[in-house]
């Protein structure tokens, strides 16, 4: 092997990788770059011992290796860091932030359920017109029940969280509007206590809180949340403090996506919970228990772990260096 010419065709890779190596920031693709050079350069040096081994280029080769594995190790370790961060960090903040709007939605939506569902049953006029008696009848009988059954457990499971999180994600990005959030909460309300007025006329009251506690405190609460979010996005469009507009909302935007990212999560878990826990036959302790257990885990994540950023001074964004690091480098 001449060594002379494998140092002339290779230069330009050593050269990269050698640069790579230093970098203090890479791309994901510059990173595939880095490990694939890594791999060639490594493949070069083994040829070297054992074909021609020439001290000098051993040593050089040794050397830019070395960098270039320390380098790799360290973009692994930041990888780690990084998403560790993004769960424990940036997506409970994501819901910290809106925390009280989210609280308030709650609150406002199960006053309008209650004052539905009451006045609905003192105004039969009304009720018998949005809902015959016969179609009530029915609904008590078998509909709200069969409605969990009606599918394969995963195939349901998988519909009701496909249509949850799709209805929540348009109800965050869609809260520069201001209006639609708070019309997804309206409807969602006025269904509740609907479905409750149905239910308790005909003496099934006990059936509904049974079928829809084990999956609705988390869903509900996923529901709540999203129009929390979505109603902070307007108001950080209206209220942008000392920020520009422009600097408040790419901020908020950025931390609302980890929103997004929260809610799926959970909805996922509602929609496990509604798909197999719900209609199983499991006693209905265990199925309110499971069901309050991860409402309160959603909750408990959004407000301790949250909390617990703010104090420490969080604010839940992208860390500053990774924030236009290619314009800065530039």
């Amino acid at each position: 092997m001449d060594i002379d010419a494998l140092r002339q065709s290779h230069k330009d890779q050593w050269e990269r990788l050698g640069k790579l190596a230093s970098k203090r920031i890479l791309s994901a693709k510059e990173t595939d770059e880095l490990i694939s050079l890594y791999g060639q350069v490594g493949q070069q040096l083994s040829a070297v011992r054992s074909q021609a081994p020439d001290p000098d280029a051993i040593v050089e080769l040794s050397r830019l290796l070395s960098r270039a594995r320390g380098r790799i190790g360290y973009h692994q370790n930041a990888r780690a860091t990084n998403v560790r961060r993004f769960v424990t960090v940036t997506m409970p903040m994501g819901l910290y932030k809106a925390r009280w709007f989210s609280v308030g939605v709650m609150v406002a939506s199960l006053a309008v359920s209650l004052i539905c569902a009451l006045y609905l049953l003192n105004n039969m006029a009304v009720f018998d017109l949005l809902v015959p008696p016969a179609t009530r009848r029915s609904i008590a009988q078998s509909q709200f029940v069969g409605y969990y059954s009606q599918y394969a457990h995963s195939e349901f499971a998988s519909q009701v969280w496909t249509n949850n999180a799709r209805v929540a994600a348009i109800s965050i990005i869609s809260g520069l509007t201001g209006f639609f959030p708070i019309l997804v909460q309206w409807q969602n309300a006025l269904n509740v206590g609907l479905m409750g007025a149905v239910m308790s006329e005909q003496g099934e009251l006990g059936k509904f809180f049974a079928y829809i506690s084990p999956h609705g405190l988390l869903e509900l609460s996923c529901v709540f949340m999203s129009g929390g979010v979505g109603l902070r996005l307007f108001w950080t469009m209206l209220v942008p403090g000392r920020r520009t507009r422009g600097q408040a909302l790419a901020q908020e935007g950025r931390v609302l996506v980890s929103a997004v990212i929260s809610l799926t999560a959970a909805l996922a878990v509602a929609g496990a919970l509604e798909g197999f826990v719900t209609p199983s036959d499991l006693p209905l302790w265990i199925k309110i228990t499971l069901g309050a257990s991860a409402a309160v885990g959603l909750w408990a994540y959004t407000f301790i772990l949250g909390r617990r950023a703010a104090l420490q001074g969080d604010d839940g964004d992208l860390d500053p260096s990774q924030i236009g690091a290619y314009a800065a480098q530039a």
